[in-house]
C-alpha cells in the first residue's frame, strides 16, 4: 500500500514579488527627436520593475543637446526614479542642473523632470548661480534645458537695475 502526502499552500500566504525584474548596470539611454539624439541618460545601475517603474539607486547623470550636437545643459543627482504611470523622473540628493550657455547652476535636492511636457519643477528650496548673483528660494518651474526659469517664492537680497531715461 502506498500512501503519499501532499501539502498544499495557502494562496492567501503567498505573496507577490514586488523586487526589480532586471538590474542593469552602466546603463547608457538616447532620446532622439526627428533621429537627432536630443537626450542621454547615464546611471551605474537601473532597476525595473514590474510595473515599468525605474529606480537608479546610484545616481543619474542627464546630457541635453541642441539639434546640432552641442551640449547646452546637464542634470545630475545622487538617485532618482521613474514613475512610468506619470510619466515622471525625480532625482534627488544633491540636484544639480547647469546650464553651459547660459553658466548658471541650479542646485537643490529634490527635482521633477518631465521628458514629454520638457519641463522641471520643485517645491524645494532651489539656489540659482547665476554670474553675476545668487537666487534662492522655495520652488521652481523651468525648462528642461533651464533656459528659462521661474522661483515660486524668491527670498533674500535681490539687485535691481536703476536705469534713468
Amino acid at each position: 500500500m502506498l500512501s503519499a502526502c501532499e501539502q498544499k499552500k495557502d494562496p492567501a500566504l503567498l505573496k507577490e514579488y514586488k523586487g526589480p525584474l532586471a538590474t542593469f548596470e552602466n546603463i547608457r539611454t538616447l532620446f532622439s527627436d526627428s533621429a537627432v539624439v536630443r537626450i542621454v541618460l547615464e546611471a551605474p545601475v537601473q532597476l525595473d520593475f514590474k510595473n515599468g517603474n525605474r529606480v537608479f539607486p546610484k545616481g543619474i547623470h542627464i546630457h541635453f543637446f541642441e539639434k546640432d550636437g552641442s551640449k547646452y545643459a546637464e542634470l545630475t543627482a545622487n538617485s532618482a526614479t521613474f514613475d512610468a504611470t506619470k510619466k515622471l523622473y525625480t532625482a534627488k540628493g544633491n540636484v544639480i542642473v547647469s546650464n553651459a550657455l547660459k553658466k548658471e547652476k541650479l542646485n537643490t535636492e529634490k527635482l521633477f523632470w518631465n521628458p514629454d511636457e520638457k519641463r522641471v519643477f520643485t517645491d524645494n528650496f532651489v539656489k540659482i548661480e547665476t554670474e553675476e548673483e545668487i537666487l534662492q528660494g522655495q520652488g521652481l518651474e523651468a525648462a528642461q534645458d533651464f533656459s528659462t526659469y521661474k522661483i515660486l517664492k524668491p527670498t533674500g537680497v535681490f539687485s535691481l537695475d536703476n536705469e534713468e531715461e
